[in-house]
């Protein structure tokens, strides 16, 4: 069961099939296959140092502010699904990939979702979701209902993705597109009227991406570390010299997202290329919808604007929930980097600047509230929890699906 989890297994299982059927020789198979799984492994190489990278910036955040209510981590409720239902987990990613296939097949909406990790995720809420039912019924009602948005959202978001890639062979399969398509939609208020495109950048050396980031994340982390004592920074970094701790930071995040990108421009080639198999032999015009990073390659500065625009409006609705008494949401510093960039892509393809900067900012906004509808929803089933799903659509899918099952059963 673990290993059918695995990102890099499946894709691995993709990508040979593709050449396998196009009948190419065994060395030109192999090349392919250690290519994919190093492009793969650089991604979750980087991906990990900047997840931990932004753990430190999220407790600084905490602790800044002194708060601690809701701290929303895909990963930490990942753990609490693995104790609730593992074998449900299994049975409806399997029903939901079958779906998803069959629905390329057979329908004009060509996307077969390949991000492994989001599946299991999305997979593991619905399992939580079903605890109480136990029965066959609910796991395939799960999975099905899956497997659909697993072929939707790929495809509802394609007009973006295109725009932004300039190409109509891949799309996307991320869980937090609802916050990212609603951002991109009020992009087109300002569609008519930017103009900041025709512009030249005076400061050459910001032309530089990776320079902008180190630049922007070091502003960031030394705000954040202005007013945390020394001890508290000492316990979670081993440093205290706050100047030092936002520089070894920045730059350990700058690197991650360098490895990023240098990992999906060695991955995408090869999965495209293989998917010509599929595409031409099995599954006729199937495309790959594949993870937020790939898409990060094409415009990587309106990705870090997304990051600051997402965060800072997650800030900004953190600090009404506290004066309105509701339930806090802190901010999910991750979703905001990778959800938040989306969505600043998603703007940018429609009006540039402005359109990235309103449709991240409207996309942190949304999953700091959408939290607090999720947690009556799994309540009943886990219990009080000080955690939840970070990403927009798991939220969506729950309210969703638990008006579902109400009705069936």
């Amino acid at each position: 069961m673990e290993t059918l989890m695995k990102s890099d297994v499946f894709l691995v299982i993709i990508v040979a099939l593709g050449l396998i059927v196009q009948r190419k020789n065994f060395k030109t198979i192999i090349v392919s296959l250690i290519k994919v799984s190093m492009g793969y492994t650089i991604i979750n190489f980087g991906a990990t140092m900047a997840t931990n990278t932004l753990g430190v910036l999220s407790l600084i955040i905490r602790r800044s502010v002194q708060a601690f209510d809701i701290i929303p981590s895909n990963e930490t409720m990942i753990n609490i699904t693995g104790n609730t239902n593992g074998k449900n987990v299994f049975f409806i990613m399997l029903i939901a990939m079958t779906v998803n296939i069959i629905i390329c097949k057979f329908t004009k909406i060509k996307y077969i979702f390949l991000n492994g990790y989001y599946i299991f995720y999305m997979a593991g809420m619905l399992a939580i979701l079903i605890n109480n039912k136990n029965s066959k019924a609910s796991v395939i009602l799960a999975g099905a209902y899956l497997g659909i948005f697993m072929s939707i959202l790929p495809f509802i978001t394609s007009t973006f993705i295109k725009k932004v890639s300039k190409r109509d062979d891949i799309g996307l399969a991320h869980f937090g597109s609802f916050a990212c398509i609603v951002g991109g939609m009020c992009a087109f208020l300002f569609k008519k009227s930017d103009k900041i495109e025709k512009r030249k950048n005076k400061i050459s050396f910001m032309r530089d991406s990776n320079v902008l980031m180190a630049v922007s994340m070091f502003i960031i982390y030394f705000l954040a570390i202005i007013n945390v004592d020394k001890g508290f920074l000492n316990d979670f970094t081993g440093e205290t010299n706050k100047l030092y701790i936002a520089f070894k930071y920045s730059m350990n995040f700058t690197v991650s997202f360098y490895l990023i990108v240098l990992g999906v421009r060695m991955m995408t080639d090869e999965i495209l290329y293989s998917f010509k198999g599929i595409a031409e032999k099995i599954i006729s015009n199937a495309k790959p919808a594949m993870d937020a990073a790939v898409f990060f390659v094409y415009k990587p500065e309106m990705v870090m604007l997304g990051f600051i625009c997402s965060l800072l409006a997650g800030i900004i609705t953190f600090f009404i929930q506290i004066n309105l008494k509701t339930i806090i949401v802190v901010p999910a510093v991750t979703a905001h980097l990778f959800s938040g960039g989306t969505a600043s892509i998603f703007g940018y393809s429609v009006s540039g600047k402005k359109g990235a900067v309103i449709s991240s900012f409207v996309h942190g906004i949304i999953i700091t509230i959408l939290p607090i509808f999720l947690l009556p929803i799994l309540k009943p089933h886990i219990g009080l929890m000080r955690t939840c799903y970070a990403d927009s659509d798991f939220s969506i899918l729950a309210i969703i699906f638990n008006f579902i099952i109400r009705l069936c059963f």
